[in-house]
């Protein structure tokens, strides 16, 4: 006999929280690290705090349970600022002559978490995924991370 199964329902505000908690860590440890007197740098160190700010606004509202989704846009946006992150590292190490060793491994443990996430997140495209809980899903992720990724892309202009 043939079935089909759901591994585990997850509900929308445990995925955001993972990713935000991942996104968090992240800009705390630049926050402390970047030189102030680099005007864009400057920027990104604030960076943290707007968003904080952003989040104390989240909806609880919308706290269903649904099928985890994360598509293969959305981890190709979290690579692109993968690669952005490092070049303020770059930025950094050229404007301070210090080896950024120890930077670039914390870095590399952060996106191993959101790598991993990102694979466990696949996991969960199952049969009883439907048109609704897709829609709940993406507004919440939408919700919280673009405009991360437009306060991320502003610093570049």
């Amino acid at each position: 006999m043939f079935s089909f199964f759901v591994k585990e329902e997850v509900v929308v505000p445990e995925v955001e929280q993972q990713l935000l908690y991942v996104t968090d860590r992240i800009l705390q440890y630049e926050a402390r690290h970047l030189p102030a007197s680099y005007d864009k740098l400057r920027r990104y160190g604030t960076l943290y705090y707007e968003i904080c700010e952003m989040l104390r606004h989240h909806d609880t509202a919308k706290q269903q349970p649904v099928l985890a989704h994360f598509h293969q846009q959305a981890y190709e946006r979290l690579l692109v600022r993968k690669k952005r992150i490092e070049h303020i590292w770059d930025v950094y190490r050229l404007l301070k002559g210090q080896q950024t060793t120890n930077l670039t491994h914390q870095l590399r443990f952060y996106m191993a978490d959101i790598e991993q996430l990102y694979e466990q997140l696949q996991a969960y495209e199952q049969f009883h995924y439907d048109d609704v809980m897709a829609q709940q899903f993406f507004e919440a992720f939408y919700e919280h991370f673009m405009p991360i990724v437009a306060l991320l892309n502003d610093i570049y202009r």
